[in-house]
């Protein structure tokens, strides 16, 4: 069956080819399933450092009792160096200026356990190094359980979101 979809698909021109090729089956002994094809989600972040000590939010919900760095999705029209001065000021109460990008990274959806909105997703990490500049330390976010200053030495003890995260950690 598969092999006559395919077919009739490219027999049918290169923009049925193109659909076919975006929207590809997955074959079995059945017959076939279709599996969507996954988006790009970004996701801005940031890493602060302060007296050997690092700014780590501790997590609720899907990563509930992981600790991350303050991290997370971009609103509408919103720039990524933006994005991550935003999260960094509604997670941890703080102002920060942005220092320089660490990294950019790709994981699947289901590795950075944000939900069911991102299980089907890539997620596309760009984290910066920062500073404070200004504000308090709270935790603004209800979705956060603490946010801590952690003595840097002792981070890699943690319960950590993925392993993804040590390369931010680890790396700086």
């Amino acid at each position: 069956m598969g092999l006559i979809l395919a077919k009739r698909l490219t027999h049918l021109g290169r923009v049925s080819h193109f659909v076919f090729s975006i929207f590809w089956r997955e074959f079995d002994s059945v017959g076939f399933k279709q599996s969507m094809p996954m988006h790009k989600v970004i996701v801005a972040g940031v890493y602060i450092e302060k007296e050997n000590r690092v700014l780590m939010v501790q997590e609720k919900g899907q990563a509930l009792g992981l600790w991350s760095l303050p991290m997370g999705h971009l609103d509408e029209n919103e720039s990524i160096e933006d994005g991550a001065r935003r999260e960094a000021k509604e997670e941890t109460g703080y102002d920060v200026q942005i220092k320089s990008k660490i990294g950019v990274s790709t994981i699947p959806g289901s590795e950075y356990k944000g939900g069911e909105k991102d299980n089907k997703n890539k997620i596309e990490f760009h984290i910066f190094e920062a500073e404070v500049i200004g504000g308090e330390l709270s935790r603004g976010e209800k979705d956060l359980l603490d946010v801590k200053w952690i003595p840097k030495e002792s981070v890699g003890k943690l319960p950590l979101r993925g392993e993804w995260l040590k390369t931010y950690l680890y790396g700086v």
